[in-house]
This record gives structure tokens, C-alpha cells and sequence, in this order.
């Protein structure tokens, strides 16, 4: 989870177990190893910073078509440089195989990283099927 600066472990954790999971401050504390009044602040704060999370931009729907076809034309032919243009200086990426592919066992952290990994997983063929542009999230035009 990053929002705004990297959270520590314990910290997302900690919001995870109370958000996702609807354990209690008090089994949380113990899990943990924590007090629950730092539970309780900890996570206080967690949800303080999701609520002020906010997009830097709203593209158009013109834009978003323009960068999703730049990304799949630079994936496709490897171009690193194009590539790393198109990501923030603190992107991260999170990848998984769901249980069927090989995926980054870690975060993939900055441009050049995530440019990087993408153009090797795309030479290594590990793209069988023909590489396009899906709606995930996120409103519909």
C-alpha cells in the first residue's frame, strides 16, 4: 500500500487487520506486540491519510487512450526510455501471477526498475496472449 510516502510494516499492517480483516484494537495490539492506545493513534492516522489521498490529475478519456497506446507501443518494442517516461519518480509496481505465472516477488520500485522488468517479461514471451488495453477501474466514458 503506498499512499503518499511508504507506510512502515507494522503500520500497514496494523490498518490492514482492522480495515480488510475487522479484527479489534485489542487483538491487534497483541498480534503486534503493540499497546492498543498505539493501535488505536496508528491507525487514526492511516485512514486520515487514505481519506486526503487524491489524484494528481483527471485525464480525459483522449489522454488516458494516448498513454495506454504509448505504453503497449514501448512494451512491445522495448523502448526503456519511453517507457520510464511514462511512470512517476516514486511508481511502484506489484505484480502477481496468481498462482499461474511466474511474478516480481517484491515491489518493483522506480522508472527505470519498472521499465526494465516490464520490457524483460515481455521479451521473455511470458505475454503469450496479445498484449491490449482493459478498464479495471475506474469510471466508463
Amino acid at each position: 500500500m503506498e499512499v503518499g510516502r511508504p507506510w512502515s510494516f507494522v503500520c500497514e499492517m496494523q490498518f490492514l487487520l482492522r480495515e480488510v480483516f475487522d479484527y479489534d484494537y485489542v487483538e491487534i495490539a497483541g498480534i503486534l506486540g503493540k499497546s492498543e492506545a498505539s493501535c488505536r493513534q496508528m491507525i487514526h492516522r492511516a485512514k486520515e491519510r487514505v481519506a486526503k489521498r487524491h489524484r494528481r490529475f483527471e485525464p480525459s478519456r483522449e489522454e488516458t487512450d494516448r498513454i495506454a497506446a504509448s505504453f503497449l507501443q514501448a512494451a512491445r518494442t522495448g523502448d526503456v526510455q519511453t517507457l520510464m517516461s511514462l511512470f512517476a519518480e516514486d511508481a511502484v509496481m506489484m505484480s502477481d501471477g496468481g498462482g499461474k505465472v511466474r511474478a516480481a516477488l517484491n515491489p518493483v520500485r522506480g522508472p527505470d526498475s519498472i521499465a526494465r522488468f516490464i520490457v524483460g517479461v515481455v521479451r521473455k514471451g511470458a505475454c503469450n496472449e496479445k498484449l491490449s488495453v482493459r478498464i479495471v477501474a475506474g469510471p466508463r466514458p
